[in-house]
């Protein structure tokens, strides 16, 4: 009995330990001599939420009546997973920024980070809608500081379309909770959406959700500042924006909107087609983009795209939403670490390797998330793409072949999207006096052995059944031939590229739709302000006539003489008060 109480106590101790641990790290930062320490302790505040992710076996929710308007916190396996690859990262790239970050803002960099963090792993063990929307919240408003962190040119215009979406998706959450709780009159998130399957607005409710988490989900078209973003950022800024932050939108559509709760078919139709064309847009834009990093965020909107069509599949077919939902977690912890081992070794392979055995970490360090977020064998995107056709064999209201040959080719893509990201990223010249720091190349090296090791030891055994599933033997063809063929079209289009005097004409720049958007609104703005110029200049100008007329000797002077007369009178001016009192009362009269 003690040992059970025992172990209740400690884990509502580690929920408030997983959110709390930054902020009481935060609070030594005021103070300019325990800021160096504040720094040192960075990295370990993400501790807590490991270590409860791997701890925790069973379901449970945690009720606190006197925090907020009544605050719900839990971990379920949603939570879970969400919470250990999140954490994992942060921990990764908290020990990659100690060393990376430099400069005179270096602790400011460090105080948002460890906002952001708390934000971050507050909305995974959020349970109600208060709860959930004020870490999303702090997460969301603490990124701009570490996008605009290098306050050139770039980072401020990325820093600018992101916080402009941010604002936009607030508003747009806050009135869909607002309606939500109006429809259904609860902020619990799991009776918000089991009343929300049978209320007359669910379709506008699930709307203002969808869009609102949409925006830090990337979804196409609201995926604009991610390509920003991610280059603008230093790099392990840039690491837990693709691999973590990214996923708490998604996260917000599974605890948002009723799926598995109630056929949707419609819904997951659209999800489904916005999620092809997301997974084929990113590869489109991303191919021609020459920074790394920017290529890597059009990868991650593309592979969002994956996510959102099996979460159309939940929606499509409630029966299969269990099957779904694991290949959902597989997918979205296989992306997490692959690229948040690629974003890292954007900043590891810039800064140089001399030696031979780290030119060889670097290669393999390279080599093996691409390859797994391309899908090959064995690897832990063959497990998820595995997972998801599974998945789509059981769902009844998408039956075809025309989505899994939708689905491979969209694979070929991806395939593509690394293959140039390593002829960009890949370095071609070593310095001699080039020496990457352990503290750089450690923390990196262990995320990508994570990539290669965590889908095969995962501890639980939803995912590990799965995982065992998607990688049979007679699987290997279905995942092989998609890299095969991206990896024959990249050789031949490098040749040829060689060999041709034409370039391609497609250059699109990071953030593709940005740059019309912004020219459409500059040209709505200048035309307002136009055109209220002319208007202004037109009623000054019968202002001024008018004065004239009224002020000047004639019959308008006149009229104005005898009307103030005669208001001023009592006899008249109390006739028309009472006249004014009796219509007054009529109209209340009428209205009651």
């Amino acid at each position: 009995m003690r040992s059970i109480i025992a172990q209740v106590a400690m884990t509502h101790f580690g929920l408030f330990a997983v959110v709390f641990t930054p902020l009481l790290v935060l609070l030594l930062m005021p103070f300019a001599r325990l800021r160096p320490l504040a720094v040192r302790l960075t990295p370990y505040t993400a501790l807590p939420a490991l270590v409860l992710s791997l701890s925790v076996r069973e379901d449970f929710t945690l009720h606190v009546s006197w925090l907020l308007l009544g605050t719900d916190v839990g971990i379920d396996l949603v939570a879970r997973v969400f919470m250990f690859f999140s954490a994992w990262v942060w921990l990764a790239a908290g020990f990659f920024a100690r060393r990376y970050v430099k400069g005179l803002l270096r602790h400011r960099f460090f105080l948002f980070y460890l906002v952001a963090l708390s934000g971050n792993l507050g909305v995974i063990i959020a349970q109600d809608i208060v709860t959930f929307l004020l870490f999303f919240s702090m997460m969301s408003l603490a990124s701009y500081a570490l996008i605009v962190h290098r306050q050139n040119a770039e980072a401020i215009r990325a820093a600018r379309v992101y916080i402009t979406l941010v604002i936009l998706g607030e508003m747009v959450l806050f009135a869909g909770a607002v309606l939500a709780y109006h429809v259904t009159g609860t902020i619990t998130l799991a009776a918000m959406t089991d009343a929300l399957t049978g209320a007359a607005q669910r379709d506008l409710v699930m709307l203002l959700f969808f869009v609102g988490f949409g925006i830090k989900a990337g979804l196409v078209p609201l995926h604009i500042w991610l390509p920003l973003a991610h280059p603008a950022a230093p790099t392990p800024a840039s690491a837990v924006l693709s691999a973590a932050m990214i996923k708490a939108g998604f996260l917000g559509w599974l605890r948002f909107l009723p799926v598995g709760k109630v056929g949707l078919p419609t819904w997951g139709l659209w999800c489904v087609i916005l999620g092809l064309i997301a997974a084929f847009y990113g590869v489109l834009f991303g191919l021609p983009q020459k920074n790394p990093k920017a290529i890597l965020a059009y990868s991650s909107i593309s592979q969002m795209g994956f996510l959102t069509l099996i979460l159309g599949m939940g929606m499509a077919s409630p029966a299969t939403w269990p099957l779904a939902l694991t290949a959902l977690l597989i997918y979205a912890m296989h992306h997490a670490l692959a690229k948040g081992a690629l974003f890292l070794s954007v900043g590891v392979s810039l800064e140089g390797m001399a030696q031979r055995w780290q030119r060889v970490l670097l290669g393999l360090g390279l080599i093996i998330p691409a390859l797994a977020l391309a899908g090959a064998p064995w690897t832990s995107g063959a497990i998820a793409k595995g997972a998801l056709k599974q998945a789509l064999y059981e769902t009844e209201a998408l039956q075809g072949d025309w989505l899994i040959w939708l689905i491979s080719f969209g694979a070929v893509g991806t395939s593509l999207l690394m293959a140039r990201f390593l002829y960009v990223l890949w370095p071609r010249h070593f310095r001699a006096s080039a020496s990457v720091e352990p503290a750089l190349w450690v923390p990196w090296a262990l995320v990508v052995v994570s990539v290669v090791l965590v889908p095969w030891l995962t501890p639980w055994p939803e995912l590990r059944h799965a995982a065992l599933a998607a990688s049979q033997a007679s699987l290997v063809w279905s995942s092989l031939w998609p890299v095969a063929l991206a990896a024959a079209l990249a050789y031949a289009f490098y040749h040829w590229r060689l060999a041709s005097p034409y370039r391609l004409a497609f250059n699109p720049p990071a953030g593709d739709l940005v740059v019309p958007v912004v020219g459409l609104l500059s040209l709505l703005l200048r035309s307002s302000q136009a055109f209220r110029a002319v208007v202004f200049r037109k009623w000054q100008t019968l202002v001024d006539r008018s004065a004239r007329l009224l002020q000047g000797p004639g019959a308008y002077a006149q009229i104005v003489n005898r009307l103030e007369a005669m208001l001023t009178n009592w006899t008249s001016g109390g006739f028309w008060v009472v006249l004014l009192g009796v219509l007054v009362f009529v109209a209340l009269w009428l209205a009651s």
